[in-house]
């Protein structure tokens, strides 16, 4: 079976007429945040951005879902721009001084950039090593741009699995949160018995890397695309002392509520 649309089917249209482009836009900029494309490796990723030089120690950053991968359950979609960007959403909610959002390659781009976004990179490479060592090289921008010591690293559904990848290659990560997130794609693909991603690395394999990192997953109690046996599987591989834990919030699904609770969910979880 070919790799379905399960991480990327979970949105809708946020309006009849509103592209989800328009609607980053309009979502960042009621917020307070810039808009800006970062040069990153092998592509140039949509991000945005609130605060200053000096405002803060440590910078968080969210990186976004899958976002519109999959048109039906057999077909790419041409374009993975989410129509409701909930990595984006749990960013504007973030009150503190120094927060960045980054989108995956490809979202908002590819339509504009055909040659250097190929459907394999919402498919069978959404986690490659150069999407990986891109999103570093975004992190590292912003990290060195707004003159923070220390990176925070908030992802959502794919953008977890990315968010973990990348905390394992760097030494300034002093926390890293994800939301129903699959962080064990081979677990993950052999529950759903779709296609498995050898394109793609695997955060499970690199918990050796993130052992002393304090971490928290968040997943839905009726979440039935990414189940807890998902993060799980990632959990078991940690060590026992390791400052990780799974949080399990029953009534949340895989879209739902995340971006409405998430001050609460902050605040009740003791979140980083």
């Amino acid at each position: 079976m070919a790799l379905t649309a399960l991480l990327g089917a979970c949105t809708s249209p946020a309006t009849l007429f509103e592209d989800g482009h328009s609607r980053a836009l309009r979502l960042a900029g009621n917020a307070g945040f810039d808009t800006v494309r970062v040069p990153a490796g092998a592509f140039t990723l949509y991000s945005a951005f609130k605060g200053s030089r000096g405002g803060s120690d440590r910078l968080v950053v969210y990186i976004e879902g899958d976002g519109q991968a999959w048109t039906n359950r057999f077909t790419l979609s041409p374009d993975p721009t989410p129509w409701n960007p909930t990595g984006l959403q749990l960013a504007i909610r973030d009150a503190r001084p120094l927060v960045v959002y980054l989108a995956r390659p490809c979202q908002y781009a590819a339509r504009q950039d055909p040659a250097l976004c190929h459907p394999r990179y919402w498919a069978s490479r959404r986690f490659a090593p150069e999407v990986i060592e891109a999103t570093s090289a975004a992190v590292e921008h912003y990290r060195t741009l707004l003159g923070a010591s220390e990176v925070e690293l908030i992802g959502y559904s794919g953008g977890g699995a990315i968010a973990a990848l990348v905390a394992a290659t760097r030494n300034d990560v002093v926390a890293l949160t994800t939301v129903v997130a699959p962080l064990d794609h081979m677990v993950w693909t052999s529950h759903h018995d779709i296609s498995a991603m050898p394109g793609s690395r695997n955060p499970a394999d690199v918990v050796a890397a993130l052992a002393d990192t304090p971490q928290i997953h968040l997943v839905g109690g009726d979440d039935d695309i990414v189940p807890a046996l998902v993060a799980r599987a990632y959990l078991s591989r940690l060590p026992n002392n390791s400052p990780a834990r799974l949080v399990v919030v029953h009534g949340f699904d895989h879209t739902c509520c995340w971006q409405r609770d998430w001050k609460q969910l902050q605040t009740r979880y003791r979140l980083p």
